[in-house]
């Protein structure tokens, strides 16, 4: 379970990071991940507290990446110029994803150090610029259907050449060792079978949402450009969705729904925020 601040900030998710059967909470801010869970041993809802401080960011999901019945949590920092954290920045500015994985015997259910990754990280396609807002927006659910869930990641302000943020999402495969960087895989509008073209600004990936939108037991991907089409100085927006399979997203019969699709006026901004 993920939840969303009126600006679209994702900062909330709750996940069994224990595998006690009980959810914990975690909710992110720029200083701070504070995770929220009751004493061990006791049902008493008094008892519901912070029982751990890990790094802040400024989006978060949970899920089962690695398939073990425990939930891990990812959290992104997108501008660390904006926030610095207290930490070295890895990324250069381009902003980066923490994963901690869930474990049993620790207070909050959360492993104390992550695996961290950004766009110079080893098996990830493209490089790390400044601004590239690097997990601006996160989603986890099992796109495979395989039990072991996948991690989605906007970068709204990432660059095609001359193409100044045009935006793409990157997803990262889930394994029996947690996420891992083989096989993963942008998707923008360069990529065959995903409608329209880069364009200034478009900022596809602003937010995305992986949920399983036709019943078929695996997540789809919907990833949105909410200033796609400007319209008197204001973006129109667009929702792209694309569909989950054994092998990873499919470009195939790629769905797109703009402000006709809805029966809003031009100039909407479609997208801006994904709720679910």
């Amino acid at each position: 379970m993920t939840g969303q601040d009126p600006s679209g900030s994702w900062n909330i998710a709750a996940g069994d990071f224990d595998g006690d059967g009980k959810d914990e909470l975690a909710v992110v801010r720029p200083d701070a991940t504070l995770v929220y869970g009751q004493e061990p041993g006791t049902a008493d809802a008094a008892s519901f507290a912070v029982r751990a401080r890990l790094g802040g960011g400024d989006r978060v999901a949970a899920g089962d990446l690695n398939g073990d019945g425990r939930d891990d949590l990812a959290v992104a920092l997108a501008d660390p110029r904006l926030h610095a954290n207290g930490v070295a920045d890895p990324s250069h500015g381009a902003g980066y994803v923490t994963v901690r994985s869930g474990a049993p015997g620790i207070d909050g259910g959360l492993a104390p150090t992550g695996h961290v990754y950004h766009q110079d990280t080893a098996g990830i396609p493209g490089s790390d610029e400044s601004d590239d807002n690097f997990g601006a927006s996160l989603s986890i659910a099992d796109i495979t259907g395989d039990h072991r869930a996948e991690l989605a990641i906007g970068v709204p302000y990432e660059s095609f050449g001359r193409t100044r943020r045009a935006g793409d999402v990157l997803v990262l495969r889930g394994g029996a060792h947690g996420l891992t960087t083989t096989g993963a895989a942008r998707y923008s509008q360069a990529t065959s079978g995903v409608p329209g073209s880069t364009e200034n600004n478009d900022v596809f990936g602003s937010q995305v949402r992986l949920a399983d939108l036709n019943g078929d037991g695996k997540a789809d991907l919907a990833a949105s450009a909410p200033d796609e089409d400007s319209y008197h100085n204001q973006g129109s927006g667009a929702v792209w969705q694309l569909r989950g399979t054994s092998t990873g997203l499919s470009t195939r019969d790629v769905s797109v729904f703009g402000p006709k699709d809805y029966g809003v006026a031009p100039g909407s901004g479609i997208g801006e925020t994904l709720l679910g």
